[in-house]
C-alpha cells in the first residue's frame, strides 16, 4: 500500500513537471516583436518601476531564475538570459515582479522574509535527520517522525510563498501588456510561461512536487522523506529486525577525516593590505599586517561575457560590473558600447598586427594570463567609471612558426614567439574612461626589459595594484 502511494506520487509529480516544461517549450517557440532579450526585458521592467540598486545577472542551470533580495540581484538562468521569446521575457518579469514586492513593501514578501531563517536553518538539518532516523529506525522510530515534520514545515512554507508568487506573475503580466511587449496574441502563451498549466490557478513554482526548475536537490529530498517515510510506517508493528545489524560504530569504522583540504585560490585585494581568497566554498580576507582572516560573504558573480552579439567581429566581450557597458577588443583596439543606447565608444586608435591594446601578446596570453584568459588585457573598476588595459607593442619581437595540425593537412602559423634572449613585448598599463576621452599611462618606461603581473582593482575602484618583475625574475616588486 505504501509503495503505491509512493509510486502515484512520483508519477504525479513527473506529470504535472511535463506540463510546465511543455508549456514553457510552447511559449520558447514564439519570438517577441521587438527582439528583446530576456536581460533586456528585465532592466527595462526595473527602470520602468524606479529601481536602480537591483543588478540583472546571468545564472547557470535550466529555469533557475531567481530574485535575490539579499544582494539585490535578479538572476536569470540561460534559455532566459539571452533568448528573444515570449517565454524568456515572462519568466524574467516575473522575477522583475519580486524586486518590485519588495520595493514596494508588499506584506505577504516581508512575511516570508520573516520565515526564511527559521526555513532554512531546518531545511539544512532535515537530510541529516532523516539519515539518521533511518540508521536508528529500530531503536529511536521517533527520529524520523522529528524529520518529517521538520520537512512539512518547509512545505508549509512553500504554500505561504503562493500569494507572493501570484502577486508577481500578476505585475509580470500587467506590465508586459502596457508596455506592449506581448500583445493579445501572444498573452496566453506568456501566461501558460508562468504557470504549470494554462487554466491552473497558480504560477511556475515547486510549491508540492521537486525538480520543476532543475532542482535536484528538491527532488533529492523528496525522496529522501518519502523513504523515511516508509520506514517509519513499516517499522510499526515489528519488534525487530530479523538478521545481524551493524552497530554504528561499523557503519563509520574506517573512513578518514582531515586528508583533503582545498587550495587557497587569490581573487585580489579589497582593501589595502588585505589579500582576498577562495578556500573551498568559502571567501576570506587575510590581513598581510597582522596575519588574521575573516570569512566574508561571496560577491555576485560578475558577468565575463555577452550573450548575445551587439558588434559583428568584437573579441572577448566583458559586462562592466554595473551591467549598463560592455567592454571588448576589435582588430586590436579597445571600445565599449552602451548597452542601452548601443552608443559605441572607441578607445584607442592604433591598433595594428603589432600594437595590440587590451588584447595580450602570446607570451603574456602563455606564461602570465593564462590560457583561460582567451587574450583579455583589460579590466573594469569595481565602479564601472575607468577601464585599465595593458598596450602591447610586439615590434621587437621575432617571428615564430608554429605548426597545427587540425584539419587534414595542417597549417605554419607565425606568432610573435620570443624564444630565449629575444626582446620581449614592450607593455604599457593604461587607464581609459568609460565615457571615452584621452588615456592616461601608468609611469613605467617600456623600453624596460620587464614582465607585469593581472592587476587587481581595490574595493572601491580608486586603486590598481599590479605586480612588477624584471627579466632575470630576482625582483618582483607591488605597485
Amino acid at each position: 500500500m505504501y509503495w503505491i502511494l509512493f509510486i502515484g506520487v512520483t508519477v504525479l509529480s513527473y506529470i504535472v513537471q511535463y506540463s510546465f516544461q511543455k508549456n514553457f517549450a510552447k511559449a520558447s517557440q514564439i519570438p517577441l516583436l521587438n527582439g528583446m532579450a530576456g536581460r533586456e526585458v528585465a532592466v527595462r521592467m526595473l527602470s520602468d518601476h524606479g529601481i536602480r540598486d537591483v543588478k540583472v545577472t546571468s545564472t547557470p542551470g535550466q529555469l533557475t531564475d531567481n530574485f535575490n533580495p539579499t544582494n539585490k540581484t535578479v538572476n536569470l538562468s540561460q534559455a532566459v538570459y539571452a533568448q528573444t521569446n515570449v517565454a524568456a521575457a515572462a519568466v524574467a518579469a516575473h522575477e522583475c515582479g519580486h524586486a518590485v514586492q519588495h520595493a514596494t513593501g508588499y506584506f505577504p514578501v516581508k512575511l516570508r522574509s520573516a520565515l526564511v531563517p527559521v526555513v532554512s536553518i531546518t531545511s539544512k538539518i532535515v537530510p541529516f535527520v532523516l539519515l539518521g532516523g533511518m540508521l536508528l529506525v529500530n531503536i529511536f522510530p521517533q527520529i524520523i517522525w522529528v524529520g518529517i515534520a521538520l520537512f512539512a514545515l518547509s512545505t508549509l512554507f512553500s504554500f505561504v510563498t503562493l500569494p507572493v508568487e501570484i502577486d508577481a506573475s500578476r505585475r509580470a503580466l500587467a506590465w508586459l501588456n502596457q508596455s506592449d511587449i506581448i500583445d493579445p496574441s501572444t498573452e496566453d502563451e506568456a501566461r501558460g510561461a508562468l504557470r504549470w498549466q494554462p487554466s491552473a490557478p497558480w504560477p511556475r513554482s515547486s510549491i508540492i512536487f521537486p525538480s520543476f526548475q532543475g532542482g535536484g536537490a528538491s527532488m533529492k529530498r523528496f525522496f529522501l522523506v518519502t523513504l523515511a517515510l516508509l520506514a517509519a510506517l513499516s517499522v510499526q508493528g515489528q519488534s525487530a529486525l530479523k538478521g545481524t545489524r551493524l552497530t554504528d560504530a561499523e557503519i563509520l569504522r574506517g573512513i578518514p577525516e582531515g586528508i583533503v583540504k582545498p587550495t587557497p585560490m587569490p581573487m585580489g585585494f579589497p582593501t589595502e593590505g588585505v589579500l582576498r581568497y577562495r578556500a573551498g566554498s568559502e571567501i576570506y580576507d587575510y590581513s598581510l599586517k597582522d596575519g588574521s582572516r575573516t570569512l566574508v560573504a561571496p560577491e555576485p558573480r560578475i558577468r565575463t561575457h555577452a550573450n548575445e552579439q551587439m558588434v559583428t567581429g568584437w573579441v572577448n566581450p566583458t559586462w562592466s560590473p554595473d551591467s549598463t557597458k560592455i567592454a571588448f577588443t576589435l582588430e586590436n583596439d579597445l571600445y565599449s558600447i552602451d548597452v542601452h543606447s548601443k552608443h559605441v565608444t572607441r578607445h584607442t586608435y592604433d591598433g595594428s598586427d603589432l600594437i595590440l591594446n587590451g588584447y595580450a601578446s602570446w607570451v603574456y596570453y602563455e606564461e602570465i594570463f593564462g590560457r583561460p584568459s582567451q587574450y583579455r588585457a583589460f579590466w573594469w573598476s569595481p565602479d564601472s567609471k575607468v577601464i585599465a588595459f595593458y598596450r602591447f607593442d610586439n615590434s621587437q619581437v621575432p617571428m615564430f612558426p608554429i605548426y597545427s595540425a587540425k584539419g587534414k593537412h595542417g597549417k605554419l602559423n607565425q606568432t610573435r614567439y620570443p624564444k630565449t634572449g629575444d626582446p620581449n613585448p614592450e607593455v604599457k598599463l593604461g587607464f581609459v574612461s568609460a565615457d571615452g576621452g584621452e588615456t592616461v599611462w601608468a609611469d613605467f618606461d617600456p623600453k624596460v626589459d620587464q614582465y607585469f603581473g593581472t592587476p587587481f582593482w581595490s574595493g572601491d575602484g580608486t586603486k590598481l595594484m599590479v605586480s612588477w618583475m624584471d627579466r632575470a625574475q630576482d625582483n618582483l616588486q607591488l605597485y
